[in-house]
């Protein structure tokens, strides 16, 4: 891994949201040194990781790893959807629904929609994450289903 994806991936992994007063701030400051380097789609998993260890952090909305990540659509949308299955957060719900707001197939708007009703019932997701889960798989049913 380059040097400065090397770096971000420590930083990030070192980074403790509740002990920075402005953590969107410091998040744009990291994100903003790797943007232009090549081979950025390898910290993606990173990125998710992050999410879960802080799934009630308010990293921005949707904030500068959500930005970061979503540039590299649709490669991201395995990692996305393994994070899902692991830890849903509020995140990476949001990033789920986007998906579903786009022109997909019905294989796989099937597919996501599975996820996000898997997800309201998540014993690994905080109760916040299970209730968007919800929030957004009746919203989908009701608007695209």
């Amino acid at each position: 891994m380059e040097t400065h994806l090397s770096k971000f991936v420590e930083r990030l992994e070192s980074l403790s949201p509740s002990e920075h007063e402005d953590i969107v701030s410091v998040l744009y400051e990291l994100t903003e040194e790797i943007d232009n380097e090549k081979y950025v789609e390898k910290v993606i998993p990173n990125i998710f990781e992050f999410m879960e260890r802080n799934p009630l952090a308010d990293i921005g909305s949707p904030g500068p790893l959500v930005h970061l990540v979503e540039k590299f659509y649709p490669n991201y949308v395995e990692e996305l959807k393994a994070s899902i299955a692991r830890k849903p957060t509020i995140h990476t719900i949001w990033m789920l629904n986007r998906i579903l707001n786009s022109n997909l197939s019905e294989s796989e708007r099937t597919s996501f929609l599975q996820l996000l009703f898997k997800a309201q019932t998540n014993k690994q997701a905080d109760q916040s994450a299970r209730e968007e889960a919800k929030y957004y798989y009746e919203y989908q049913m009701v608007n695209n289903g």
